[in-house]
């Protein structure tokens, strides 16, 4: 990915990993995320591979010259041995967008790098608005 010359970011599991600088279980794949305008020159980038879309549970071939809408955000790419699923997240030009709610945003910037006690606050809000109460709210103070 070093080549792609797109934002992209590790998500998920793995993320959580590399941000405790340990492995904490078993991966079968590794999560990263891009933005949904990037969707095309990320085929390009893995020519070859094959991409399956993820609609209402449902995993589908992802057609060439396919663009992928909202509400499909969960993607794969699989060759050989090797599988990534791919997270498309919404840009609006500087802020990562939360594709469930608009109203949840933050600089791109802030979203990828390590939290600190204000990103904190923000991600404790943010589940707060969208879910009530959430078990993260806690084990984030």
């Amino acid at each position: 990915m070093k080549d792609i010359n797109r934002s992209w970011a590790v998500a998920g599991g793995w993320a959580i990993d590399l941000f405790l600088g340990r492995a904490t279980r078993e991966h079968h794949d590794i999560e990263i995320l891009i933005f949904r305008q990037d969707q095309v020159n990320l085929r390009e980038y893995l020519q070859g591979w094959d991409f399956r879309k993820v609609v209402a549970g449902e995993v589908k071939p992802w057609s060439p010259g396919e663009w992928l809408e909202l509400p499909i955000h969960e993607t794969y790419a699989e060759k050989s041995d090797q599988k990534i699923e791919i997270l498309l997240n919404e840009f609006d030009g500087a802020n990562w967008v939360y594709r469930r709610d608009k109203r949840i945003h933050m600089n791109y910037i802030n979203v990828v790098s390590q939290m600190n006690s204000e990103q904190k606050d923000w991600l404790q809000n943010s589940l707060t608005v969208i879910y009530g109460r959430h078990p993260w709210v806690e084990k984030l103070t």
